[in-house]
C-alpha cells in the first residue's frame, strides 16, 4: 500500500533533479563578453586638443599612451573575457608615419594586444609592397604586425610578386574564437575606396567591396560552428546600417572609416544587429554583452555601450609613452633630430619630399577654430584650397574633403606637425585645364555620391573643398538618374572681384594635386584634365618631364622636377607668408544649399555625415528603423 506514494516521491525527486540539471545547463550556455573598439587614429601619437560631447575644447587629449591606458583600465575592470578590435586607418595621418611608411607606429600597436584588425583605405597609402610587408609577410620574413589581420575583399592581381597566386585572397577573411563555449566569428570587411585613390596604392592587388562575399562568408562560418558573428566593417556608418538591415545573422557591427562618435549604439529593428562606431582616435568604445548560446544561434540578452573620452583626466601609460617618445625623437627639436625623405615612384632612392624642419616648429597661429567636422566645408580646408589657388595663380583651387586632422582652437600656434596632420601625403601641387562643363560634371558626381539615397552607392563622405568657385545645391528629392543637384555655378573673377556665371565651354585653370604614378590627366580623385603643370619651389609652373604616365603596373616614370612642391609644403609656405590663419579671409562658401537642407537622421541626429542621403525613401538606409 506504500508503493504508490514512494513511486510518486521518486518520480518527483527525479523530475526535480532533471530540471535542476537542465537549468544549470541553460545557465552554462550563457557568457559575458566585452568588445573594446578602437578606430581611425590616423597617426595621432601624442595628446592634442579635442572637442568632446560637451562641445568644449579639451587640451591634452588622445594619443597612443592615453588610449592604451583606457584599454588597460577596461580590461582590468572587466572580470570576464574581452577582445580588442581595431578598425583601420591607423598607419597614416602624420609626418612620423608618412616618412617611415607606417613603421613608426608598428612597435606601439604591437604592444596593445590587438585581437583582430581590419585595414582601412588609408592603410594602403604606402603602396602594395609596404602593405604586404606590414600585414602579410612572406615565406621568409614575418609580417611587421604581430596581431591577426582580416580582410574579405583583398586579392592578388596582375603585378603581384612572383610566386603569388593570382586571384587568391591576400588575408584571411575571418577568424573563429572560443569564448567559454561561445563560438565567435569575427569577419573583416574592407571597402573598395582605395580604387578611388592613387593608382600606386593598389598595384598588384584586386580590391572589392567587402559585402560582395559576405553572404558566402556568413554561411561558411556557420558551417564551421560559429553561433555569434561580429563584423568589423570599413564600409562606413551609412553602409553598415544597410548591411545590418539586409544581411541576417550578424550580431554586432563594429563600424569604421567615417569617424562618427556614437555615444548611443544603433540597433537594427529588423534583425537586432547592434552597430557602434568610435570616432577618430580620441575615444575608445566598450560594448559589454551578456550572450545566450543555448540555441543554434546565439542572442544578446543584455548590452551596455560606453564611448570613453580619452581626455585630460586620463594618465599616459609609461611604457607606451616611452615607445612613442623613442619613435618621435628624430622628428623633434633637439640633438636627435634628422632630416627625412619620402621617395616617389620612379625617383632615385634618397630623393623626393624632404622634411628638414622639426615637427614642433611653430609656423603661424590661428584666430579661428580649425577642425574638419562639416560635410560641406570648414575654415581649415578653405585655407588649403585658397593656398592652392593663390600660390599657383589658378582660377580655382581644390582639395579633397578629408576627414582626419588635428583640431586646433582659436589662439593656438600651428606647427609643422599640424601641417602634416592636415595633409599627410606626398602629392604634388599642379595646375591643369578643364572646361566649366567638365568641372561642373565632376562636382555633380561628388555631390551625387555624398548624398546618394542608396547607401551601397554612397562614396566619400564630404564634398571637395573649393576656392574661387561656388555651386548652388538642390538637396530636395526625389532624385532620378537624369536630374541635377547643382542648379547654378559661379566663378570668382580675380580682375574684377565679381562672381560670374560659370561658362561650360570656357577653359579654366584648376589648382589641385597629382599623386606620383598616376596618369597625367589625373588630378586628385578626378580625371580628364589637360596641360598639367607642376608648381616648383621658385613659384614657377612647368610641364611634366614626360608626355605620358601609363597607369599600368611598374615601372613608373619620374614626371616632375626635383624641386616640385608637395601639398604639405605648399600649405607650410602659405602659412609662413600669411603668418597663420585669419579666419575672416577664408569664409567664402563654395557650396550653397539653395533648396532643402542637410539630411538629419533620427537614428543618430548628432552624426556629421548624412546617413540617409537625399532622395526616395525606398532607397534610404533609414529603413533600418522599420
Amino acid at each position: 500500500m506504500r508503493i504508490v506514494p514512494l513511486m510518486k516521491g521518486f518520480i518527483l525527486f527525479f523530475i526535480s533533479g532533471l530540471l535542476s540539471i537542465m537549468s544549470l545547463s541553460l545557465m552554462a550556455a550563457q557568457t559575458n563578453l566585452t568588445l573594446i573598439h578602437l578606430s581611425d587614429t590616423h597617426g595621432k601619437f601624442v595628446p592634442h586638443w579635442e572637442k568632446f560631447a560637451d562641445g568644449q575644447w579639451h587640451a591634452n587629449s588622445g594619443g597612443f599612451a592615453k588610449i592604451y591606458t583606457t584599454i588597460k583600465n577596461i580590461r582590468q575592470s572587466t572580470p570576464h573575457p574581452s577582445l580588442l578590435m581595431v578598425n583601420g586607418d591607423n598607419f597614416q595621418g602624420s609626418a612620423e608615419i608618412f616618412f617611415t611608411r607606417g613603421r613608426a607606429v608598428v612597435p606601439i600597436l604591437n604592444q596593445f594586444g590587438i585581437d583582430a584588425y581590419t585595414p582601412g583605405n588609408w592603410d594602403f597609402a604606402d603602396g602594395p609592397v609596404e602593405f604586404r610587408a606590414r600585414f602579410v609577410g612572406s615565406a621568409t620574413v614575418p609580417k611587421q604586425v604581430t596581431f591577426p589581420v582580416l580582410a574579405a575583399g583583398v586579392y592578388n592581381a596582375e603585378g603581384a610578386p612572383a610566386g603569388e597566386i593570382i586571384g587568391a585572397r591576400l588575408l584571411p577573411p575571418y577568424m573563429i574564437k572560443d569564448i567559454n563555449g561561445l563560438k565567435v566569428a569575427i569577419i573583416g570587411l574592407n571597402d573598395d575606396k582605395p580604387l578611388d585613390q592613387a593608382v600606386v596604392f593598389t598595384t598588384g592587388l584586386k580590391i572589392e567591396v567587402g559585402w560582395n562575399p559576405l553572404n558566402a562568408l556568413l554561411k561558411e562560418v556557420r558551417a564551421k560552428g560559429a553561433n555569434f558573428i561580429v563584423l568589423m566593417s570599413e564600409a562606413g556608418l551609412a553602409q553598415n546600417l544597410a548591411i545590418a538591415r539586409d544581411y541576417r545573422g550578424i550580431n554586432i557591427i563594429l563600424s569604421g572609416d567615417t569617424h562618427e562618435e556614437l555615444y548611443k549604439p544603433i540597433v537594427d529593428k529588423k534583425n537586432g544587429t547592434i552597430i557602434v562606431e568610435s570616432g577618430e582616435g580620441s575615444h575608445v568604445g566598450q560594448l559589454d554583452l551578456l550572450i545566450d548560446f543555448s540555441a543554434n544561434r546565439a542572442a544578446v540578452l543584455q548590452y551596455n555601450w560606453k564611448l570613453h573620452e580619452v581626455n585630460e583626466n586620463v594618465i599616459e601609460d609609461v611604457a607606451i609613452k616611452t615607445l612613442v617618445d623613442q619613435q618621435r625623437a628624430e622628428f623633434l627639436s633637439g640633438p636627435a633630430f634628422k632630416p627625412h625623405v619620402r621617395s616617389y615612384p620612379g625617383w632615385a632612392p634618397g630623393t623626393g619630399l624632404v622634411l628638414n624642419e622639426p615637427l614642433d616648429k611653430v609656423v603661424g597661429t590661428t584666430d579661428s577654430d580649425l577642425a574638419r567636422n562639416n560635410v560641406i566645408e570648414s575654415i581649415g580646408d578653405q585655407v588649403i584650397a585658397n593656398a592652392m589657388r593663390e600660390l599657383t595663380g589658378a582660377d580655382i583651387g581644390t582639395t579633397n574633403g578629408f576627414r582626419y586632422d588635428i583640431p586646433l582652437p582659436a589662439g593656438q600656434p600651428i606647427t609643422v606637425g599640424d601641417v602634416f596632420h592636415w595633409l599627410p601625403l606626398g602629392a604634388h601641387v599642379v595646375t591643369a585645364e578643364m572646361t566649366g562643363g567638365q568641372l561642373k560634371d565632376r562636382m555633380e558626381r561628388f555631390v551625387t555620391s555624398v548624398f546618394d539615397p542608396n547607401p551601397y552607392r554612397r562614396g566619400g563622405g564630404w564634398l571637395p573643398r573649393l576656392s574661387g568657385v561656388r555651386f548652388y545645391l538642390d538637396l530636395t528629392g526625389p532624385i532620378g538618374p537624369a536630374s541635377e543637384r547643382i542648379i547654378k555655378a559661379e566663378v570668382f573673377n580675380k580682375t574684377t572681384s565679381i562672381w560670374e556665371t560659370l561658362v561650360e565651354d570656357k577653359i579654366y585653370t584648376i589648382a589641385s594635386c597629382h599623386t606620383p604614378g598616376d596618369p597625367l590627366d589625373h588630378t586628385c580623385r578626378t580625371s580628364g584634365a589637360r596641360n598639367m603643370k607642376f608648381l616648383l619651389s621658385d613659384g614657377s609652373l612647368v610641364p611634366p618631364l614626360v608626355p605620358h604616365q601609363n597607369p599600368n603596373p611598374l615601372p613608373k616614370l619620374k614626371v616632375a622636377p626635383d624641386n616640385v612642391v608637395s601639398a604639405p609644403e605648399a600649405l607650410r609656405k602659405y602659412l609662413g607668408l600669411t603668418g597663420g590663419v585669419v579666419g575672416a579671409n577664408h569664409t567664402a562658401s563654395a557650396w550653397v544649399i539653395s533648396k532643402g537642407s542637410l539630411p538629419i537622421s533620427p537614428l543618430a541626429p548628432n552624426v556629421v555625415q548624412p546617413l540617409t542621403g537625399s532622395g526616395p525613401d525606398w532607397l534610404a538606409a533609414e529603413r533600418v528603423a522599420d
